[in-house]
């Protein structure tokens, strides 16, 4: 990085700083990730590069989320969501609103506005065809519903995320959904069969792998 500040290639230096933080991330060091995202993005903000913007406001909520700033998650992915609205790209549109869902869901407790996130982000994702922002949405959907106790439509969501995470092959969301039938079931009156559920999720190996 430092050969291209010397240079004065602030596009590859924004580059390099975002290679960086995704590296601080994986390594577990979410300050100094947040640090280097964000002088990326004030590279590509004074550079004019709008392409680049929305991904590094999606890296910077995800970062806001682990320091447990739920507020500013929300801002970055808000802010996000007004460029790639603007820019027309629909496949990004549908990421960040089921981001914006989840923080609602999960954190704001804001359970209609979560909603609302997650069916706009489901009617893209089905109509441009991402399967995997859909699936993960429909996952959402039913642990929504879960919740707010109504389970046929947890049932439904959950059961089209199980068929579809299958189809493509993607065991994360895969387990995902079978938590939130585990929670339905235990909801229901099926502790026996929500432990077996929680047990398959937790002994596989997908699981293990991330948590390494």
């Amino acid at each position: 990085m430092t050969l291209t500040q010397e240079q004065g290639d602030r596009t590859n230096e924004a580059s390099a700083l975002s290679m960086l933080g995704s590296i601080s991330w994986r390594w577990g060091d979410i300050e100094l990730a947040d640090q280097y995202i964000q002088r990326s993005l004030a590279i590509y903000r004074d550079l004019g590069h709008r392409q680049r913007i929305p991904r590094l406001l999606n890296a910077l909520g995800i970062v806001a989320i682990m320091q447990e700033d739920y507020a500013q998650a929300e801002a970055y992915w808000e802010e996000g969501l007004g460029l790639v609205q603007e820019m027309g790209d629909r496949h990004a549109m549908a990421d960040v609103l089921n981001n914006l869902g989840y923080i609602n869901h999960h954190n704001s407790q804001n359970l209609e506005k979560a909603k609302q996130y997650y069916t706009e982000s489901l009617s893209i994702g089905r109509e441009i065809g991402h399967r995997q922002g859909a699936t993960s949405t429909l996952s959402n959907l039913g642990h929504l519903h879960v919740l707010l106790k109504e389970h046929r439509a947890a049932w439904g969501y959950l059961r089209e995320a199980l068929s579809e995470s299958l189809a493509i092959g993607v065991i994360p969301l895969t387990l995902d959904a079978l938590v939130g039938v585990a929670l339905l079931r235990a909801q229901t009156g099926q502790g026996e069969a929500a432990a077996e559920l929680v047990g398959l999720v937790v002994n596989h190996p997908a699981v293990e792998t991330d948590s390494a």
